[in-house]
């Protein structure tokens, strides 16, 4: 799961990594 990948989606997405 790229960080850049799941930033750009969304920023839930990065708080559940």
């Amino acid at each position: 799961m790229p960080n850049k990948d799941v930033k750009q989606h969304d920023r839930a997405a990065v708080d559940i990594n």
